[in-house]
C-alpha cells in the first residue's frame, strides 16, 4: 500500500468518524427537542382538563343560582374560552335594542352586566385578546331575551 492510499484511508476513516459524531449530535438535539415538546404538551393537556373542570363547575353553579340552561343562562364556547351569560334585565335589553346602534361599546354595555363566568377581569382579558367573541356572546344574551328571528323565520 502506498503512502497516498494510506492517507486516503485515514482521511476516509476520519471523515466517517466526524460524520458519525455529527449525526449523534443531531440525534441528541432532536431527542432533547422532542422531550421539551412532550413536556409542553403534558402541561397544555393538564391545563385543558383543569379548565374543563372549572367550566363544568361554573355551569353547575350558574344553573343553581340563575336557573335552567338555555332558558335563564347560556354557555358560549368561544375561541378565547367559555363564557356563561344570564338572561338580561328587560329594561336593559330594551334600552340596548331601542338605541339602534350596534357598535362594540353598545354591545359590551348589553353583555357586561350579564356575564356570570368567568370573573370580569378574566372576561376583559378575553375580549382584549379576541374582541370578535363579543358577537357570539351578544347573540347569546339576545337569544335569552327572546330574540330568535332566525328560528321564528324557519317555522
Amino acid at each position: 500500500m502506498t503512502n497516498s492510499e494510506t492517507t486516503e484511508r485515514v482521511n476516509a476513516a476520519s471523515d466517517n468518524s466526524k460524520l458519525a459524531e455529527l449525526r449523534a449530535r443531531r440525534v441528541a438535539l432532536e431527542q432533547a427537542r422532542e422531550a421539551r415538546d412532550a413536556e409542553r404538551e403534558l402541561k397544555r393537556a393538564t391545563a385543558r382538563e383543569e379548565q374543563a373542570i372549572a367550566d363544568e363547575e361554573a355551569i353547575a353553579a350558574a344553573e343553581r343560582e340563575h336557573g335552567e340552561m338555555n332558558v335563564m343562562i347560556r354557555v358560549v364556547n368561544t375561541a378565547a374560552g367559555t363564557v356563561i351569560v344570564k338572561r338580561p334585565n328587560h329594561l336593559l335589553f330594551r334600552k340596548w335594542a331601542d338605541n339602534g346602534k350596534s357598535g362594540s361599546e353598545d354591545l359590551e354595555k348589553l353583555i357586561r352586566p350579564n356575564v356570570i363566568y368567568p370573573a370580569i377581569d378574566a372576561f376583559d382579558r378575553m375580549i382584549g385578546d379576541q374582541p370578535g367573541i363579543m358577537t357570539d356572546i351578544g347573540n347569546a344574551v339576545a337569544w335569552l331575551a327572546g330574540a330568535r328571528a332566525k328560528e321564528n323565520a324557519a317555522k
